[in-house]
């Protein structure tokens, strides 16, 4: 159970790599879409990160559907290109830049075990009394998910809000994410 602090904190979104070049991010658009919803819904700003690619190219730039999405919902978003698999340098750089409230960062995108993973586990290092949620319905890879190779730590929690919508349980946490016990977060908004 969440206290009331808890419960006030507006959750601070980061989009990877949902660009055309990657085919793992074109199963999971419509689950984006609605992390999407859930981001306008709680008035919360989102980091978009790219990989940058080649000049001009229509695939280097995150799907236009989703910034589209983004601006018709009325969301606070900022794009940064990104030459590493990790973000963390660039998030860092928006958050002393905006201000942002990071006590809870929720990760969603592609390449769970490259991009994903790479930015999440430097985030929970430099950010260690933050939150750090990966949304799993919203995170694919080429050969799909295996959550037992994801850095775990005590302030990561991969949240299933898939299996919350259906009544399973939703939320993995732990030291590592090989070994978590589960738990039930009833409010992962």
């Amino acid at each position: 159970m969440h206290t009331h602090e808890e419960r006030q904190v507006v959750p601070l979104y980061v989009m990877i790599d949902m660009q055309p070049r990657w085919a793992s991010a074109h199963a999971i658009v419509g689950e984006v879409e609605k992390v999407l919803a859930e981001a306008a819904r709680t008035k919360s700003p989102v980091i978009v990160l790219e990989m940058k690619s080649e000049p001009r190219s229509p695939h280097s730039r995150t799907f236009k559907r989703l910034l589209d999405k983004m601006q018709s919902l009325g969301i606070v978003y900022i794009t940064a290109t990104k030459t590493t698999p990790g973000g963390h340098s660039e998030i860092s750089r928006v958050l002393r830049q905006t201000g942002w409230d990071h006590r809870v960062i929720r990760y969603f995108g592609v390449k769970t075990h490259q991009c994903v993973t790479h930015t999440v586990g430097r985030m929970r290092e430099m950010f260690v009394d933050t939150r750090h949620q990966v949304l799993a319905n919203a995170c694919n890879d080429t050969e799909g998910n295996d959550w037992s190779r994801f850095p775990g730590g005590a302030n990561v929690e991969i949240v299933n809000t898939q299996q919350k919508r259906e009544g399973g349980p939703h939320v993995r946490t732990g030291s590592t994410t090989a070994s978590a016990a589960r738990r039930d977060v009833h409010t992962v908004r």
